[in-house]
């Protein structure tokens, strides 16, 4: 009974690591860029060099409130996921979430890339972000430092932004609950901690 059982377990196991190098080797076939570029790499330098261009694009045209290039930079079907609001989905509800920002704020968006990876026609950017906005009725600059994840299509030669998240670096706000202070949202199992 033994032998059956070591012959079954070297079996499912041989089973197990062929599954795995198949799935390896169909990943590596699959994600190969439409002009045969290497399947996996942190990406040539002259695609991270168009990409890091592309980040500047957006630090200019966000910084000079022009909506319209600031939009040629996403793709068609972009979904942009700010923190504490719901995601944006298309060109068009990002492009009028923009246009209702510069008409209230005058800003100033600086980006630094942190990593950067690239496969294929994707790019992963992982980076930091500092926006000073200054509310045009008047008032305190708003101050805000944060990090973000970017991912970015190759679409006719352009590297386009498909999807964005980011959040701020700032602690959550205080909200009151029955009348006592919490802190949400608590990272550790989804919990709301009562402050008192």
């Amino acid at each position: 009974m033994l032998d059956y059982l070591t012959y079954r377990y070297n079996y499912s196991v041989s089973i197990a690591a062929a599954t795995l190098a198949l799935a390896v080797s169909l990943f590596v076939v699959a994600c190969r860029s439409a002009d045969g570029g290497a399947p996996w790499a942190s990406g040539s330098a002259d695609a991270a060099n168009l990409v890091r261009r592309a980040s500047v694009a957006w630090n200019e045209a966000h910084n000079a409130a022009d909506g319209g290039r600031l939009m040629q930079l996403y793709t068609d079907t972009a979904v942009s996921i700010p923190y504490n609001r719901p995601a944006l989905e298309g060109r068009a509800a990002i492009e009028a979430d923009f246009r209702e920002f510069f008409a209230n704020f005058t800003a100033h968006h600086k980006t630094a890339i942190v990593s950067l990876e690239i496969l294929g026609d994707w790019a992963i950017e992982r980076g930091r972000y500092e926006l000073t906005a200054t509310p045009k009725a008047g008032g305190t600059p708003l101050r805000e430092s944060g990090k973000h994840i970017v991912i970015r299509k190759r679409v006719d030669g352009q590297w386009k932004i498909q999807w964005e998240i980011w959040n701020t670096d700032a602690p959550p706000p205080a909200q009151e609950i029955d009348g006592s202070i919490a802190l949400l949202p608590q990272r550790a199992f989804g919990r709301l901690e009562i402050l008192c």
